[in-house]
C-alpha cells in the first residue's frame, strides 16, 4: 500500500513538474512572440514613415532599402538621407548620395549626382535627373547645391536662384548649360593630363634606352585568320595600300575592332590592336588629310543612333577620343538639347578643319523644311571644336 501511494505521488509530482515546463515554455514562447510583433510594429511603422518622405510605394517584388541597413544606425538621418539617395538612383540609374557640409557652424547638405561623361545624349540625361531631384528631394532634404564629377574635378551648380519661383524648363537649361561648359573644360583639363603623362613615360622610356621598334613589331604581327577579314571602312592611301577597320570581335549586338593595313586587297598586319579604346559599336568612316599622319574616325553605337569620334596624329597607331560642343537648339517646350550626334566626315580648308555632325536615323531638327546637319571648326588640327551653325546634308550652307 505504501509502495502504492509513492507510485502515485511520484507520478503527479512529475506531471506538475511537466505542467509547469510546458506552461514556461508557453509563457516564454508568447513574450517572444509579442517581441518579434513589436519589432515587426517598429519596422512597418518606419517603412510607413518612409513611403511619406520618398513618395515611392515599397512593394513585395522589390526588397525594402529598410531590410539592407542595419536596424540601430549610428547616425538616424543620415540612414534615412542614404536610403532617399539610394532609391533615387536606382529610379535614375545614376549613383547620387548627400555628402554633409560644415558651414558657418550650420550643417548642410549637397547632393551629388554622377556624370556619365561627354557621350551623346548625356549632359540631357543629367539635366532632367537633377530636375527630378529637386522635385522630389529638395524640400525634404534641404540642400541648396549639386555637386557633379569625381572628386578631383568636383564642380557646384547652385540651385537657390532657381526655387522661388520654380520653373522646370528655366531650370533645366540653367544646369544644362553650366555642365555642358564644366564637362568640356574637364576633358580638356583631362586631355592636357595624359599629353603630359604619355610625355613624361616617353622621356621615362628613352633614358632606359627602350625604343619604340620593339611595340612596333609586336604590333605588327597579326593572326593567319584576319588575313582574309573584311573591313567595315577603310581608307585608301595615296601608295594603294589600305588602313582598314576590321570587326574581329562581338558581343551583345557589337563589334570590337582592330586597325589593319592591307596591301593588294590582303590584310597583312595589325597598325592598331583596339583603335576605339575598348569601345564597340559600328566603325562608319575612317579618314585622313593629307598628310596621312592626322585622321578621323567615327564608331556608331546605340543601334547606330548615336556616333564617336576618333582623331589619330601617328597615321592610326594610337587614337583618342574627341568631343564637340552642344548646339545648344531648343525643343517645342523651349529646353535645350543637342541633336547633332553623329559625326559624319571632317576636312581642311584653307588651313582649318571642319566637321559635319547628323542627327543620326532618329533625328527630326529641320529649318526651313530641312533636315540639318550641324557644322564645326577647329583650328588645332582636330582637338578642340567650336560649334559655327547649320548646313544640309550636302553640305551647303
Amino acid at each position: 500500500m505504501k509502495e502504492q501511494t509513492r507510485a502515485l505521488l511520484l507520478t503527479l509530482g512529475l506531471a506538475l513538474l511537466t505542467l509547469c515546463g510546458i506552461s514556461g515554455w508557453l509563457i516564454h514562447t508568447a513574450d517572444s512572440r509579442t517581441d518579434r510583433s513589436g519589432r515587426e510594429e517598429i519596422r512597418a511603422d518606419r517603412s510607413g514613415r518612409e513611403e511619406v518622405r520618398t513618395g515611392r510605394q515599397q512593394t513585395n517584388e522589390e526588397p525594402a532599402v529598410e531590410e539592407a541597413l542595419p536596424e540601430e544606425a549610428d547616425d538616424p538621418e543620415e540612414s534615412w538621407l542614404a536610403e532617399l539617395a539610394q532609391q533615387f538612383s536606382y529610379g535614375h540609374n545614376r549613383i547620387t548620395t548627400f555628402e554633409k557640409s560644415e558651414d558657418n557652424g550650420e550643417t548642410a547638405y549637397i547632393a551629388i549626382v554622377g556624370f556619365h561623361g561627354r557621350q551623346p545624349g548625356e549632359v540631357e540625361a543629367f539635366s532632367n535627373a537633377c530636375c527630378d531631384l529637386v522635385e522630389e528631394l529638395q524640400e525634404k532634404v534641404g540642400f541648396e547645391r549639386i555637386g557633379y564629377f569625381p572628386e578631383e574635378d568636383r564642380r557646384y551648380f547652385d540651385i537657390l536662384p532657381y526655387l522661388e519661383p520654380y520653373d522646370r524648363t528655366r531650370f533645366y537649361n540653367a544646369v544644362y548649360r553650366q555642365v555642358e561648359q564644366d564637362s568640356l573644360e574637364v576633358w580638356q583639363q583631362q586631355e592636357e593630363r595624359a599629353e603630359s603623362s604619355a610625355g613624361t613615360s616617353a622621356g621615362a622610356e628613352e633614358e632606359s634606352g627602350e625604343s619604340a621598334g620593339a611595340s612596333a613589331e609586336i604590333m605588327e604581327e597579326m593572326p593567319e585568320i584576319w588575313r582574309d577579314y573584311e573591313a567595315d571602312c577603310f581608307y585608301q592611301r595615296k601608295d594603294g595600300t589600305q588602313l582598314r577597320m576590321v570587326g574581329v570581335d562581338r558581343a551583345a549586338g557589337s563589334s570590337y575592332y582592330v586597325l589593319l593595313e592591307a596591301v593588294d586587297g590582303v590584310n597583312t598586319s595589325v597598325v592598331n590592336p583596339d583603335p576605339y579604346l575598348g569601345s564597340g559599336g559600328y566603325a562608319k568612316w575612317i579618314d585622313f588629310l593629307e598628310d596621312e599622319k592626322t585622321g578621323f574616325s567615327c564608331l556608331a553605337y546605340s543601334g547606330g543612333s548615336r556616333g564617336l569620334l576618333y582623331r589619330t596624329e601617328d597615321g592610326g597607331r594610337s587614337f583618342q577620343a574627341v568631343t564637340y560642343p552642344s548646339a545648344e537648339m531648343e525643343l517645342p517646350d523651349g529646353s535645350l538639347y543637342q541633336p547633332f550626334i553623329m559625326p559624319e566626315k571632317v576636312w581642311e580648308e584653307e588651313g582649318r578643319l571642319f566637321m559635319q555632325a547628323g542627327q543620326g536615323p532618329d533625328g527630326d531638327h529641320y529649318e526651313d523644311g530641312v533636315k540639318v546637319c550641324g557644322l564645326y571648326e577647329s583650328k588645332d588640327r582636330g582637338k578642340n571644336w567650336r560649334y559655327v551653325g547649320t548646313v544640309e546634308a550636302d553640305g551647303s550652307f
